[in-house]
């Protein structure tokens, strides 16, 4: 791979499973046709009696594992979505992502359905590259067509895909929509219409497969700190995935010139358990690392508040107690011109770095000392704020 840089001013990357259904372009629309011999097939006779083929017991769900694949992140065998606005770099999170679960050989197998991008946006990511180091990694762009200018049928390939399914034949695949709307026809905000949707993307799941799909967000304020977090469309988007993260840009100027993108992960939905994560992409070489959450997500009052918290704590080394500290953090803020957290939201927040930036003691009367760490004390040692605690995925 060359050291180029990538551009991240654009949205999405994908892929897709073998066989995909190819269809004509026809003004009929095969979105829910199903052959007679799936038909029969698939339809099953049931009753009360022939229920109980389909009962579970204490044992079979004892003798389930479950596996994270990255920890407190992305569970095997689930369905996820992470949700951004235009622009944000998920879709080269996501490809990324992918790349270091095959080199950690947690998958098997990446399927990537791009319903969004065309030749020049994979080309100025360098996709080939890529392509040509993970011969596991099947992408499939929409826009290509077959040698009889067949091309496959955005609307009804999740379902067809569902349909022939054999058994297992997704087991330690992961796969990625780009992007879910790319796919469903209608109104993406009737949960009537995105429901066959993600059932199709539910029978994946089901049959093996680690389902990761790409979302966007309503039109939302230029201001990052103003972002509402809430995702675009049905409340069924939500509802029936395992996992949502609303992922933020973080990457700065220095980041960029150095072709990296940052960018933080927060849980809004997590049924097996998740953690807030900060991921950094170095695009010369596709590698990723993980980073301190906290130095990443904090807005411009927090991240204010801690570097006058820090140069204060530090110019008092014998500790300071709390209301002090209070006090002229306000006064270096009014004299800086900046805005920092009030009293309300200043204690909860500094607490996030006790043990980590300093330690917060108790004094006199009950009262809180900040003071430094002792860098000869058993003690986790301070980290200043523009550092970046970033370390390599652990087996």
């Amino acid at each position: 791979m060359n050291g180029g840089l990538l551009n991240f001013s654009d949205d999405d990357f994908i892929n897709a499973p073998k066989a995909l259904p190819v269809y004509e372009n026809t003004s009929i629309k095969p979105d829910m046709r199903k052959s007679d011999e799936v038909k029969k097939k698939g339809k099953i006779k049931l009753n009360f009696n022939s229920l109980s083929e389909f009962r579970i017991y204490p044992d079979e769900i004892a003798n389930f594992n479950p596996v994270w694949l990255i920890d407190d992140f992305l569970m095997e065998q689930s369905i996820t979505t992470i949700y951004a606005t235009g622009g944000s770099g998920k879709s080269f999170l996501a490809l990324v992502l992918g790349v270091w679960l095959l080199d950690a050989q947690k998958i098997s197998r990446l399927i990537y359905l791009d319903g969004d991008n065309g030749y020049t946006t994979l080309k100025r990511r360098r996709v080939d590259e890529i392509l040509k180091t993970y011969s596991k990694i099947e992408y499939y762009p929409l826009f290509k067509q077959n040698s009889e200018g067949q091309s496959i049928d955005r609307y009804s390939v999740l379902s067809d895909l569902a349909e022939n399914l054999t058994p297992n034949e997704l087991k330690g695949a992961l796969v990625i929509i780009d992007s879910i709307r790319d796919f469903i026809k209608g109104d993406l905000g009737s949960d009537s219409v995105v429901m066959p949707y993600l059932n199709s993307l539910k029978a994946f799941r089901d049959n093996g497969a680690t389902v990761i799909f790409l979302h966007h967000q309503p039109k939302q304020s230029k201001n990052p700190d103003e972002n509402n977090e809430a995702y675009k469309g049905a409340t069924a988007f939500i509802d029936s995935v395992d996992t949502a993260y609303f992922l933020s840009n973080k990457t700065t100027d220095q980041d960029k010139s150095e072709g990296k993108l940052a960018v933080t992960l927060k849980p809004t939905k997590a049924r097996n358990g998740a953690e807030h994560k900060a991921f950094i992409i170095n695009g010369a070489n596709f590698k990723l690392v993980q980073a301190d959450y906290y130095k990443y997500a904090l807005t411009d009052k927090e991240r204010y508040t801690l570097e006058l918290a820090l140069q204060i704590i530090k110019d008092n080394r014998m500790g300071i107690i709390q209301s002090d500290l209070a006090r002229e953090i306000k006064s270096l803020a009014k004299a800086q011109a900046v805005e920092v957290l009030s009293n309300n939201a200043l204690w909860e927040f500094l607490k996030r770095y006790d043990e980590k930036e300093y330690i917060i003691i108790k004094g006199a009367r009950n009262s809180n000392i900040y003071k430094l760490i002792d860098e000869n004390a058993n003690t986790i040692a301070p980290m200043p704020y523009n550092a970046v605690e970033a370390y390599e995925f652990k087996e």
